[in-house]
């Protein structure tokens, strides 16, 4: 009995005190847009108490003494700080808080690699990217969310002509790449030239590297979460641009109790070129075009309840129409070059609808239902080929937050997926015109994905946080059942330095194929599921790093090692199996990356930039290639250096400079060659012996230079700006091939990346 009175007093101790604390939560947004403020620290001076807002910009203080006055200070990077005064009576205190922006010279050119928390930011390798600086760095003819993430240190690229992003030894199918939390799968315009994304709707770009927590998952590599903007609480604003490339158009406005957004691009290259086909400039004009739009929708129901609703839909299309052949009876067609047709289109269409509820003081939730599909189609030649490859998303998620206590911060909820996959491909060849024998591969996969995560942020004192969290995924399509442990910590050496690590393993239940990726293009993707002859792919991340601000820089450097298995390679022949088993087109195997990167940025006056330096092995084995030794795959780069340096000499002008160099990418070459002659002529055949990437081609290196100027700055403001693209003309090696060399000659035939290339473009806001 004495224990159990015992009991109860500990209880009504624990309560008394509780009571005597207060919770502090709220909003944290844009003075001038209404928008969250995702990432805004909330800081108790002179105490042990404080809080990061989440991407929706809700922020919770917990277990604050009764007392005070205690002042708040509220601050995010590019905004003003702001400090309250509030007092603790041990009541819940609600406290929204507006941020004024801050003008900062060269702010708009500087990556800020510091978000949640400053510097108790619980990711390793965590970047964050505003639209600003993407429309300010040097670009490729327009700018381009995707080619400003390759300027980063540990994000490569394959080519010029690729867009697709390489990071930490990982491919592009290795990323999950979320626009406002549904997946988008094949992320690029033009081969892979472009990102889809219009840069002027994005509000900022969240980009965690390796090792990422447990409410992520179903990609091996790394995470890239995009959000859109919520449109402008205040006043419309709006803005337009034109450049060699597009055209494209921005409109944001409030709305009762909400606000709303929408763009939209269209490329010209059709229409210009069938314009200098008319008059005589090209002999054949280019049938090819993509566009895009997107757009977002705000409600506030009440001050606990948000509901908003995006979307995002864009097509490539390359068409070319002739006249129809003349039919002939039966299986006979007229094989006449005039009849021929060829259409290649691609696309995705995604939409979410997402719901945020404040259900008490401690306790957060956001809702998400969500679809997405990319869809690609190839026909050529009227009857002859035709492949087709879809793949469609239906999500429902939820993401739990609670502050259990000032030490505990638990993060759990859950996801169900649906998705079905598409693989067709047929090819008819003819003889003598008849229709001799058809080729047929028709591959239909559904299945569900289950996933149940919970994740407790710990920590035991100012020094201190721990993150531990596990994920459980169950895939229908093989009744595979994974779980990945996940684990982090953070310690604060001083005020300005913080040393990370984490370690998570990570499961990847669909493939992603490009049958071109060693020449730097994405043509003919497919993306293929895994079922019970095709097994998930496994990764384990084992990450480190530390950053500083104890030197004018801002410094920061990680290390990380990647362990994968179950690793798709495409076979060279196609393999038409009449009961679709995908198996049987692949390799697989096994493979490990590892490196470090470093990076420093700041800015000093007028001048703002950054540099990166990466080093980096990734190596892949499979049994039957490269006779059974690893080999780096196309995209491996041992050294790269990125630069990248802005000078404002006037409020109106903003001169930019990007220098980029690598290691040259793996290439296989022929160990010897081999003579044969006949009376006439005498020819030298390579002679291969199974290697694979025995070889590197030349260094890359480009420099690039852009103007940004402010030609009128009234009710309109006018900015045009010119990018100049591999300004001393370096010939950068994409593709090396081994013909028939002539007598005496072995030198390869090599296709090389973009030349010195000048563009320009005008941007209006109003």
């Amino acid at each position: 009995m004495k224990l159990k009175y015992c009991f109860l007093v500990v209880i009504l101790a624990t309560s008394a005190l509780f009571a005597q604390r207060c919770i502090v939560s709220g909003y944290v947004r844009d003075a001038s847009t209404g928008e969250a403020i995702a990432g805004a620290n909330v800081k108790v001076e002179g105490e042990p108490f404080g809080s990061a807002a989440n991407i929706h910009g809700y922020y919770t203080i917990t277990a604050l003494p009764a007392g005070g006055p205690y002042s708040l200070a509220i601050s995010a990077v590019g905004y003003s700080t702001v400090k309250r005064q509030i007092v603790c009576r041990g009541e819940h205190i609600r406290l929204d808080v507006e941020l004024e922006p801050e003008a900062i010279v060269g702010e708009e050119v500087v990556i800020r690699a510091r978000r949640v928390g400053g510097m108790m930011d619980p990711y390793v390798g965590h970047m964050v990217i505003k639209s600003d600086l993407i429309r300010h760095a040097p670009g490729l003819v327009e700018p381009d969310l995707f080619r400003t993430l390759q300027m980063l240190p540990g994000v490569n690229s394959i080519s010029d002509y690729s867009s697709g992003l390489y990071i930490w030894g990982g491919s592009p199918s290795d990323n999950l790449v979320l626009l406002d939390n549904i997946e988008v799968y094949n992320p690029t315009h033009l081969m892979g030239f472009f990102s889809t994304f219009i840069v002027d709707a994005v509000r900022e770009v969240n980009l965690v590297k390796g090792g990422y927590p447990a409410k992520w998952g179903g990609r091996l590599g790394s995470v890239l979460e995009v959000t859109n903007k919520d449109g402008n609480r205040r006043e419309f604003h709006g803005n337009a641009e034109l450049s060699l490339l597009s055209g494209k158009l921005f409109l944001e406005g409030p709305m009762h109790k909400g606000s709303w957004m929408v763009a939209g691009r269209r490329t010209w290259i059709d229409l210009a070129t069938a314009m200098m086909e008319r008059n005589g400039i090209m002999d054949e004009h280019i049938p090819y075009y993509f566009y895009d739009f997107q757009g977002k929708v705000n409600r506030d129901l009440s001050d606990r309840d948000k509901l908003s609703f995006s979307f995002y839909g864009g097509d490539d299309v390359f068409a070319i129409e002739n006249d129809p052949p003349e039919p002939m009876d039966g299986d006979t067609l007229a094989r006449d070059d005039e009849g021929d047709d060829f259409e290649y289109r691609w696309g995705n269409l995604t939409f979410s609808t997402q719901w945020t509820r404040i259900f008490n003081e401690r306790l957060f939730g956001h809702f998400v239902l969500a679809g997405s599909m990319f869809r690609t189609k190839l026909s050529a030649d009227g009857d002859e080929m035709e492949l087709t490859d879809r793949i469609g998303d239906m999500t429902l998620k939820s993401d739990m937050s609670y502050a259990y206590t000032d030490k505990h911060f638990l993060t759990f909820g859950g996801m169900l997926k649906w998705r079905e996959v598409k693989n067709y491909f047929r090819v008819t060849e003819f003889e003598e015109g008849v229709r001799a024998r058809e080729f047929v591969s028709d591959k239909n996969t559904g299945a569900s994905l289950i996933a149940l995560y919970a994740q407790d942020e710990f920590s035991p004192n100012v020094l201190w946080k721990v993150q531990s969290g596990l994920r459980m995924e169950f895939a229908t399509n093989g009744n595979y059942l994974r779980v990945g442990p996940r684990l982090s910590a953070q310690r604060l050496l001083d005020e300005s330095t913080t040393l990370r690590m984490a370690y998570g393993r990570y499961y990847q239940y669909i493939h992603l194929v490009n049958p071109l990726e060693d020449m730097g293009i994405a043509v003919f993707d497919s993306w293929v599921p895994i079922d019970e002859n095709i097994k998930p792919a496994v990764s384990d991340h084992f990450v480190v790093g530390i950053e500083t601000d104890r030197f004018a820089p801002h410094i920061s450097a990680n290390a990380y090692f990647k362990r994968m298995d179950n690793l798709l390679e495409s076979r060279e022949e196609i393999d038409f199996d009449s009961e679709g088993n995908l198996r049987a087109r692949f390799h697989v195997g096994k493979g490990w990356a590892s490196g470090f990167d470093v990076a420093m940025e700041g800015k000093v006056g007028r001048f703002a930039g950054w540099a990166g330096y990466a080093l980096g092995w990734t190596r892949r084995t499979m049994p039957e290639l490269n006779n059974g030794k690893s080999y780096p795959p196309k995209y491996d780069r041992l050294h790269t250096l990125k630069l990248h340096l802005a000078y404002e000499p006037s409020e109106r002008l903003t001169l930019s400079a990007g220098f980029n160099y690598g290691t040259g990418q793996p290439t296989t070459e022929p160990v010897g060659f081999e003579e044969l002659s006949d009376p006439w002529y005498r020819y030298f055949y390579p002679i291969w012996d199974g290697s694979r990437h025995n070889a590197r081609l030349p260094d890359y290196h480009r420099l690039d230079l852009g103007v940004n100027w402010v030609a009128h700055d009234g009710r309109w403001k006018l900015m045009p700006y010119l990018q100049i693209l591999n300004i001393y003309n370096r010939k950068n090696v994409l593709y090396r091939q081994w013909d028939y060399p002539s007598v005496g000659d072995s030198d390869p035939d090599d296709s090389y990346m973009l030349p010195f290339l000048p563009s320009f473009g005008v941007r209006a806001e109003f």
